[in-house]
């Protein structure tokens, strides 16, 4: 198998329609997608933990899913914004604030779940993060997998 190489994310460039005091914070945002991307991973290995725990493997499987689509929203944002389209740049933003809500709920159960032990909730949560549809064919098959909005 050959390795999968990742495209670096695309960083913010500070320009004339910010305040110089935002130099710092744009130089901070751009650290912290380059450490993100580099935590990327292109395969979950079903070793280590995840060998023990199919569980484990499909909450790192979903998280990295999630961490993906974070880099491509802030890829796209940055992206439009050197670009000068400041409404795409805005609308990417949103995306990805959405995401991050997304990505802080899950913590956030994980969090309870853990703490009640509660590993059928565990799987259940990264199978509905994973495969969840909004295909009303897909979900007359598997209505399991009705996505839900909490």
């Amino acid at each position: 198998m050959t390795d999968v190489l990742l495209r670096a994310p695309t960083t913010l460039i500070w320009d004339d329609r910010l305040p110089d005091g935002d130099k710092p914070t744009i130089d901070e945002l751009n650290a912290s997608l380059l450490r993100l991307n580099e935590m990327r991973a292109t395969e979950i290995n079903i070793s280590g933990p995840f060998a023990r725990s199919k569980i484990a493997w499909k909450l790192a499987t979903y998280q990295h899913g999630l961490l993906h689509w974070i880099i491509a929203l802030v890829d796209g944002t940055a992206l439009a914004w050197n670009a000068r389209s400041t409404l795409s740049a805005l609308l990417s933003v949103r995306a990805f604030m959405e995401t991050l809500a997304v990505f802080a709920e899950l913590e956030r159960q994980v969090a309870g779940l853990l703490a009640e032990e509660d590993l059928g909730g565990l799987d259940a949560l990264a199978q509905q993060g994973m495969f969840a549809s909004r295909d009303e064919e897909w979900i007359k098959e598997f209505p399991k997998t009705k996505a839900i909005t909490s």
